[in-house]
């Protein structure tokens, strides 16, 4: 650990040289300082194995977060992460501005082209253009 008189040698002689040292704030301390809402609602789309509604929890206790989790896998793992949390609601589902007749997908490559087919057990997409 560094000691205070460490940090204030070092904060002065960098002053002495023209340069400020400050702690680097991340994108989600940035967007709570610009959120004016006690409780926003977010929406984490694709929210994986929640470590973007982790940080949300806690930069926004009192929010309401809704985390769209397509893969089983993961939808499962979300919803045991956050079962007790009334806050964060874990949705079964993807989110596409295309509207897919059925299912939803990761890119693929196919034939040399891209094509949008859905993983074996993947959720519904729902379409929100």
């Amino acid at each position: 650990m560094v000691s205070t008189y460490m940090k204030t040698f070092i904060k002065r002689s960098l002053a002495l040289a023209g340069f400020e040292l400050r702690r680097k704030k991340s994108a989600f301390d940035v967007q709570r300082a610009l959120c004016q809402k006690k409780r926003p609602v977010i929406f984490d789309v694709g929210a994986y194995l929640g470590q973007t509604v982790a940080e949300y929890r806690r930069l926004f206790p009192e929010g309401k977060i809704y985390a769209f989790e397509p893969f089983p896998e993961h939808f499962l793992f979300l919803k045991r992460s956050f079962s007790e949390d009334n806050n964060v609601k874990v949705l079964e589902q993807a989110l596409s501005d295309y509207p897919y007749p059925a299912k939803a997908g990761c890119p693929t490559v196919a034939g040399g082209r891209w094509t949008r087919a859905a993983p074996a057990g993947m959720a519904p997409a729902v379409s929100w253009s």
